[in-house]
């Protein structure tokens, strides 16, 4: 099982590489591990299969490589809430990728 710490680290690439306008297909071609697009492929199955909200917060944290803050105050929320969602989609995805 990966830890939290890990998924933080590969949902942070992932952020990054979309934030710099890359689409997936070009994931292979970024200086991060050899085997990355495949994990960014992994992370956004895992996250079509997450509730609603938590594939709503991976799409707007992670693809559209919003701050927290900028995504707590388009949605007239916490950021403090936008932490909780955020740590509910980390756990959600490590326990949906345990056998990965």
């Amino acid at each position: 099982m990966k830890s939290l710490e890990q998924i933080r680290k590969e949902l942070k690439q992932i952020q990054e590489a979309f934030r710099y306008g890359l689409k997936l297909e070009q994931f292979g071609c970024v200086t991060y591990p050899k085997n990355f697009k495949a994990i960014a492929e992994t992370y956004i199955a895992a996250s079509e299969q997450a509730p609603k909200r938590l594939k709503t917060v991976f799409d707007e944290l992670y693809v559209h490589a919003k701050t927290q803050k900028v995504y707590a105050a388009e949605r007239g929320v916490t950021e403090k809430y936008i932490q909780i969602l955020n740590k509910r989609l980390l756990l959600y995805l490590q326990s949906s990728m345990a056998g990965a």
